[in-house]
């Protein structure tokens, strides 16, 4: 909409996540939290991989390409919930990229965009582990309101992340570290910024035999 926000015809919101636990509390259904919600936000849409195990593979390649919004556009839908204030139902976000690494150009302006407007936000996203190598772009992202990563992790046998393509073989390969040595090297950089870190496994893949503490059980 160019930067102006509001009731549009044509303009339909993500529905926002609530969290329902927390009404059955006790204490907290009767305080401001039980209204908290995460209000799913989009940036950009598409993505560079195609990850044997996701579905985004599966799709035609016109569809998984990645298209930015304006930055400026962007950071006006924020503003346009906090229009009232900020309260629980509008101070958290979850941007919607399954992967708001690979685009990292576009990315930082959009993280510079939301320092420099007068925001009070916070938010959780989709990445990928390489971002832990990547300082300036950890402190724009803590900067902006990030807090929480979710990170496809997958496994932590190799055979595993070779059956599914994963990306980071070859990486872990290269540092000559194991993969959990590799993973938890990263995640403490990720935690030395100050954001918390959502690791996703595949259970039931190929070499998962369930039969020790080091094969996924």
């Amino acid at each position: 909409e160019n930067g102006v926000w509001g009731d549009f015809q044509n303009l339909e919101s993500l529905e926002p996540l609530k969290i329902n636990l927390l009404n059955r509390l006790p204490v907290i259904k009767y305080t401001p939290l039980k209204d908290f919600r995460i209000n799913p936000v989009a940036p950009f849409t598409g993505c560079l991989f195609s990850c044997r195990f996701c579905s985004i593979s599966t799709l035609p390649q016109k569809y998984k390409s990645v298209q930015f919004r304006d930055p400026d556009d962007f950071v006006e839908e924020l503003r346009s919930y906090q229009k009232r204030g900020v309260d629980f139902k509008n101070r958290y976000y979850f941007f919607t990229p399954d992967n708001l690494f690979p685009s990292r150009k576009n990315l930082i302006a959009f993280l510079k965009k939301i320092i420099e407007s007068d925001l009070c936000i916070n938010y959780a996203v989709q990445i990928s582990i390489e971002v832990a190598d990547d300082e300036e772009l950890l402190g724009l992202i803590r900067a902006s309101g990030g807090t929480h990563f979710f990170i496809g992790l997958e496994s932590l046998d190799m055979r595993n992340l070779k059956h599914v393509d994963k990306h980071i073989v070859g990486d872990i390969e290269k540092s000559g570290m194991s993969v959990e040595k590799y993973y938890a090297s990263k995640i403490k950089k990720i935690h030395d910024h100050g954001i918390s870190v959502h690791g996703s496994f595949i259970v039931g893949l190929p070499y998962d035999y369930f039969k020790s503490a080091t094969d996924n059980t």
